[in-house]
Parts: structure tokens; C-alpha cells; sequence
């Protein structure tokens, strides 16, 4: 299939409902992409990306590129990155993440994508570290959400929280990231985690959400949520 084929199947694949106005703009507003979006859900997305034969991979990121140039839709950018995403060539990965990123439109977007490249975690934390700087809000969000899920473990997990205090803030979507970030740091790495906190130089928006999604966990005790709750900035 090319990749209008692949296209025309997710339109006509879209919930009846879609029709409806006020269908459309809720989808819009969870998602808040700045493209248009038809209605589906993710895993519908993800299934159809998987029919995609590996020697037509490239094409079918190249034609999305293009299409997203002067049509761009929520679920034909996320489609693309669940192809660029699959697990095989590095290279090819790596260019089709990299060119995809700079067009991403929604939170989303880096959120259904990052967990998909666990296999190539490894050379992704070096050749995509740039992000970390971009002005590009999800470019950023993206490396954030790289080093929740790839660096919260025994060998990396101090670089991550290093990161995600040095960030640049300001920016709603990268605010986010990192309060979730964090908490889950504090989850899996909670001494460590309240050693930052102590230090209050977060901002304000981003300790307190990092806190209040810390407590939301169930991996926490009763007495630790009641420290967390004392390293809130009022």
C-alpha cells in the first residue's frame, strides 16, 4: 500500500461521530495538536503502522513529511512515527525521529512515540541531546520524555534528574514532562528524588505538580507522601 492508501484507510476508518462538530473539538482539545485530526484511537493507529513491509518504510516517512508540509493531521504524523519507530536499522530510525520530531504538533505525539524505541535507547540519549536544547517545544518535550523512560534506572538516573532540573522551563508541555518525570523518579528512586525537591529550585508549577502526581501513586508509603506534601512551594 502507498502511503495515500495507507491515509485513505484512516479517514474512512474514522468514528461516525466524527462528523459532529463537538466530536471533533473534544479529540482536538486532548490531543491540542495544531493539526487537524480525524477522531482515531491510538491503537488503532499503532496496529495499521505495524502492516507496513519494512523495505516500505522509508517511503512511506518521506511521503508523510511531504503530506504533513501542506496537510498535516494528528494521527498520518503519529502513524509515521510508529513506522519510523519499528525496531530495525538504527540509521534509518534515528533520521525519519529527528526529521518527525520537528513537525510533531501535540504532547502526544512524543508520548505514544518514545516507548516504541526502547530498543534503540541506547544511541538515542547521545544523538538526540540536542533536543534537550531546541526551542521547539516538542522536540524538548521528546528528549524529556526519553530520559524518563530510558534513565530512571541504577546507572542513569542521577543524569536524568541533573537534566531535568537544568532544563529550560517556561514552557507548559515541557513543565509537564518534567513534573512527570520527576515523580516517577520519586517513585523509583524517592531518596534521590527528595534531595532535589529539598533544594526548591524548580519552579513553583513544576515542584507542586511533581509532587501531587508523586502522591497520586500507590508505590508510595502513607509517611512518604506526608514528606512530599512538606516540600510543596506555596
Amino acid at each position: 500500500m502507498t502511503y495515500d492508501e495507507y491515509k485513505k484507510a484512516m479517514l474512512s476508518a474514522a468514528p461516525e461521530d466524527r462528523v459532529r462538530d463537538d466530536f471533533l473539538e473534544r479529540h482536538k482539545r486532548i490531543t491540542n495538536c495544531e493539526y487537524g485530526t480525524i477522531g482515531l484511537k491510538i491503537p488503532f493507529v499503532k496496529k495499521l503502522a505495524k502492516t507496513v513491509p519494512t523495505d516500505a518504510r522509508a517511503e512511506i516517512v518521506e511521503a508523510c513529511l511531504a503530506d504533513a508540509a501542506v496537510d498535516p493531521l494528528y494521527e498520518t504524523v503519529l502513524f509515521a512515527s510508529f513506522v519510523a519507530a519499528r525496531k530495525g536499522d538504527y540509521g534509518f530510525t534515528l533520521d525519519s525521529i529527528k526529521r518527525l520530531a520537528a513537525v510533531y504538533g501535540s504532547w502526544a505525539h512524543d508520548d505514544c512515540t518514545v516507548p516504541c524505541l526502547k530498543w534503540a535507547a541506547d544511541g538515542l540519549l547521545g544523538d538526540l541531546a540536542y533536543m534537550y536544547d531546541s526551542e521547539k517545544v516538542y522536540e524538548k518535550r521528546f528528549y524529556i520524555i526519553c530520559l524518563m523512560c530510558f534513565c530512571l534506572n541504577d546507572e542513569r538516573v542521577d543524569f536524568a534528574l541533573d537534566r531535568l532540573k537544568n532544563v529550560g522551563f517556561g514552557e507548559y508541555y515541557v513543565d509537564m514532562a518534567v513534573a512527570w518525570a520527576i515523580s516517577e523518579a520519586a517513585v523509583k528512586y524517592y531518596e534521590k528524588t527528595v534531595a532535589l525537591l529539598r533544594e526548591r529550585r524548580l519552579p513553583k508549577f513544576v515542584q507542586n505538580k511533581a509532587i501531587q502526581k508523586a502522591r497520586e501513586s500507590f508505590r508510595l508509603s502513607a509517611e512518604q507522601k506526608t514528606e512530599l506534601a512538606k516540600l510543596r512551594i506555596i
